[in-house]
């Protein structure tokens, strides 16, 4: 595995050999010649020098997820929400790490 530092201290791990990119905010990884793409995007936020509550973190989370999806029950020590979305034979899995002021969110295009 190569593992990655990104922004506000979150790391990343993916495995030997592939393709690392960064896109307006977006960490992109990829393994070469295979249609397999994992997007990661890190958020932190606080207001008046206060870290914002896990809640919101989770609430900015969830709204980008489409309603249109399956919960994924996931084991994980931070708080995390996961779904499956299907779309024109794409399969997407969506997940969101948060905690006060954080949230990593994860995409996984198959």
């Amino acid at each position: 595995m190569t593992e990655y530092k990104l922004d506000f201290g979150w790391v990343i791990s993916v495995p030997k050999g592939w393709s690392s990119e960064r896109d307006n905010g977006e960490y992109i990884f990829y393994p070469d010649g295979s249609d397999t793409t994992l997007y990661a995007a890190v958020f932190h936020a606080e207001k008046d020098g206060q870290p914002a509550d896990d809640l919101v973190m989770r609430e900015i989370f969830l709204s980008t997820v489409p309603t249109d999806n399956k919960k994924l029950a996931v084991y994980s020590k931070l708080c995390c929400e996961a779904f499956l979305i299907v779309s024109e034979g794409i399969y997407r899995i969506c997940c969101g790490f948060f905690f006060e002021g954080e949230l990593m969110s994860v995409n996984l295009y198959v």
